[in-house]
Protein backbone atom coordinates (compact mmCIF):
# COMPACT_ATOMS: atom_id res chain seq x y z
CA UNK A 1 0.00 0.00 0.00
CA UNK A 2 1.02 3.50 -0.58
CA UNK A 3 1.69 5.27 2.33
CA UNK A 4 -0.90 8.01 1.21
CA UNK A 5 -3.44 6.11 0.84
CA UNK A 6 -2.48 4.89 4.43
CA UNK A 7 -3.00 8.26 5.73
CA UNK A 8 -6.38 8.97 3.74
CA UNK A 9 -7.37 5.74 5.29
CA UNK A 10 -6.76 6.35 8.64
CA UNK A 11 -8.34 9.61 8.22
CA UNK A 12 -11.82 7.79 7.23
CA UNK A 13 -11.62 5.43 9.83
CA UNK A 14 -10.99 7.93 12.67
CA UNK A 15 -13.09 9.99 11.46
CA UNK A 16 -16.30 7.59 11.53
CA UNK A 17 -15.33 6.55 14.39
CA UNK A 18 -15.95 10.72 15.68
CA UNK A 19 -19.33 11.30 13.89
CA UNK A 20 -20.68 7.88 14.48
CA UNK A 21 -22.72 7.39 18.35
CA UNK A 22 -20.28 6.98 21.11
CA UNK A 23 -20.66 5.89 24.16
CA UNK A 24 -22.03 8.43 26.96
CA UNK A 25 -19.29 8.13 28.89
CA UNK A 26 -16.40 11.11 27.95
CA UNK A 27 -18.64 11.39 24.93
CA UNK A 28 -16.78 14.98 24.00
CA UNK A 29 -12.91 13.68 24.96
CA UNK A 30 -13.53 10.70 22.76
CA UNK A 31 -14.57 12.44 19.67
CA UNK A 32 -11.85 15.41 20.59
CA UNK A 33 -9.49 12.68 20.13
CA UNK A 34 -11.25 11.26 17.07
CA UNK A 35 -11.61 14.20 15.13
CA UNK A 36 -7.93 15.21 16.27
CA UNK A 37 -6.60 12.21 14.52
CA UNK A 38 -8.77 12.38 11.38
CA UNK A 39 -7.53 16.02 11.05
CA UNK A 40 -3.89 14.98 11.82
CA UNK A 41 -3.68 12.43 9.29
CA UNK A 42 -5.63 14.71 6.34
CA UNK A 43 -2.60 17.07 7.08
CA UNK A 44 0.09 14.25 6.89
CA UNK A 45 -1.48 13.12 3.82
CA UNK A 46 -0.89 16.17 2.52
CA UNK A 47 2.24 16.85 3.72
CA UNK A 48 3.31 13.25 2.02
CA UNK A 49 2.16 14.16 -1.17
CA UNK A 50 3.69 17.89 -1.24
CA UNK A 51 7.03 16.81 0.28
CA UNK A 52 6.84 19.84 2.59
CA UNK A 53 9.86 17.95 4.64
CA UNK A 54 11.98 18.33 2.07
CA UNK A 55 11.72 22.26 1.60
CA UNK A 56 11.90 22.64 5.31
CA UNK A 57 15.26 20.97 5.56
CA UNK A 58 16.56 22.46 2.15
CA UNK A 59 15.72 25.49 3.80
CA UNK A 60 17.33 24.48 6.89
CA UNK A 61 20.75 23.66 5.26
CA UNK A 62 20.94 27.25 3.18
CA UNK A 63 20.19 29.59 6.42
CA UNK A 64 23.14 27.15 8.45
CA UNK A 65 25.37 27.69 5.35
CA UNK A 66 24.60 31.36 5.33
CA UNK A 67 24.75 31.97 9.12
CA UNK A 68 28.16 29.98 8.91
CA UNK A 69 27.36 27.54 11.34
CA UNK A 70 26.55 24.72 9.40
CA UNK A 71 30.39 22.87 10.05
CA UNK A 72 28.58 23.13 13.87
CA UNK A 73 25.46 20.61 12.74
CA UNK A 74 26.37 17.76 14.70
CA UNK A 75 26.30 19.40 18.11
CA UNK A 76 23.28 21.04 17.15
CA UNK A 77 21.88 18.36 16.01
CA UNK A 78 22.14 15.78 18.97
CA UNK A 79 20.32 18.88 21.31
CA UNK A 80 17.68 18.98 18.51
CA UNK A 81 17.32 14.62 18.72
CA UNK A 82 17.36 14.85 22.75
CA UNK A 83 14.84 18.36 22.61
CA UNK A 84 12.77 16.38 20.41
CA UNK A 85 13.14 12.95 22.00
CA UNK A 86 12.06 14.92 25.33
CA UNK A 87 9.10 16.26 23.63
CA UNK A 88 7.82 13.20 22.28
CA UNK A 89 8.32 11.61 25.83
CA UNK A 90 6.29 14.28 27.39
CA UNK A 91 3.59 14.69 24.87
CA UNK A 92 3.08 11.23 24.91
CA UNK A 93 2.69 11.03 28.58
CA UNK A 94 0.06 14.16 28.35
CA UNK A 95 -2.03 11.84 25.81
CA UNK A 96 -2.25 9.15 28.06
CA UNK A 97 -3.31 11.10 31.32
CA UNK A 98 -5.74 12.95 29.17
CA UNK A 99 -7.10 9.68 27.14
CA UNK A 100 -6.76 7.82 30.69
CA UNK A 101 -11.18 7.47 30.81
CA UNK A 102 -11.35 6.48 27.41
CA UNK A 103 -7.65 4.51 27.23
CA UNK A 104 -9.80 1.09 26.41
CA UNK A 105 -11.37 2.54 23.36
CA UNK A 106 -8.19 4.77 21.55
CA UNK A 107 -4.62 3.05 23.32
CA UNK A 108 -3.77 1.16 19.63
CA UNK A 109 -4.83 4.14 17.83
CA UNK A 110 -3.03 6.49 19.80
CA UNK A 111 0.31 4.42 20.29
CA UNK A 112 0.34 4.37 16.56
CA UNK A 113 -0.07 8.04 16.20
CA UNK A 114 3.09 8.30 18.77
CA UNK A 115 5.33 6.10 16.91
CA UNK A 116 3.92 7.59 13.30
CA UNK A 117 5.02 11.40 15.47
CA UNK A 118 8.19 10.00 16.24
CA UNK A 119 9.19 7.95 12.81
CA UNK A 120 8.34 11.56 11.43
CA UNK A 121 10.10 13.95 12.95
CA UNK A 122 13.13 11.73 13.32
CA UNK A 123 12.77 11.29 9.02
CA UNK A 124 12.11 14.88 8.83
CA UNK A 125 15.90 15.64 10.91
CA UNK A 126 17.33 14.06 8.36
CA UNK A 127 20.60 12.64 9.45
CA UNK A 128 23.08 10.43 7.46
CA UNK A 129 23.36 7.48 9.64
CA UNK A 130 19.56 7.67 10.21
CA UNK A 131 19.00 7.79 6.45
CA UNK A 132 21.32 5.28 5.38
CA UNK A 133 19.45 2.68 8.29
CA UNK A 134 15.99 3.96 7.42
CA UNK A 135 16.89 2.74 3.66
CA UNK A 136 17.71 -0.36 4.59
CA UNK A 137 15.77 -2.52 2.19
CA UNK A 138 13.25 -4.98 4.00
CA UNK A 139 11.15 -7.31 2.62
CA UNK A 140 10.85 -5.70 -0.60
CA UNK A 141 10.44 -2.21 0.44
CA UNK A 142 13.12 0.43 2.56
CA UNK A 143 12.61 0.26 6.39
CA UNK A 144 11.34 3.37 6.73
CA UNK A 145 7.75 2.64 4.51
CA UNK A 146 7.52 -0.33 6.64
CA UNK A 147 8.14 1.73 9.60
CA UNK A 148 5.10 4.08 8.59
CA UNK A 149 3.16 1.52 7.05
CA UNK A 150 3.39 -0.36 10.68
CA UNK A 151 2.00 2.82 12.55
CA UNK A 152 -0.62 3.54 9.65
CA UNK A 153 -1.55 -0.16 10.61
CA UNK A 154 -2.04 0.60 13.87
CA UNK A 155 -4.03 3.61 13.90
CA UNK A 156 -6.09 1.50 10.93
CA UNK A 157 -6.52 -1.67 12.95
CA UNK A 158 -6.98 0.26 16.34
CA UNK A 159 -9.84 2.86 15.29
CA UNK A 160 -11.65 -0.27 13.24
CA UNK A 161 -11.63 -2.59 16.41
CA UNK A 162 -13.16 0.57 18.34
CA UNK A 163 -15.96 0.54 15.47
CA UNK A 164 -16.50 -2.97 15.16
CA UNK A 165 -16.78 -3.47 19.21
CA UNK A 166 -18.62 -0.15 19.38
CA UNK A 167 -21.27 -1.26 17.04
CA UNK A 168 -21.75 -4.72 18.54
CA UNK A 169 -22.19 -3.13 21.51
CA UNK A 170 -19.30 -5.01 23.42
CA UNK A 171 -17.66 -3.72 26.53
CA UNK A 172 -14.52 -1.52 26.10
CA UNK A 173 -12.01 -4.47 26.28
CA UNK A 174 -8.77 -4.40 24.77
CA UNK A 175 -8.59 -7.74 22.87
Amino acid sequence: MEPTAGYALAAAAALAAAVLPLPRRHRLRERVFWIGLALAMVLLGLNKQLDLQTALTDITRCVAIAEGWYDRRAGLQRGAVAAVAAGALAVAALLLIWLAPILRRTAVPALGFVLLMGFIVLRAMSFHKIDALLGTPVLATRAHRLIELAALALIVLGTVAALLRRSAGKPDRLQ
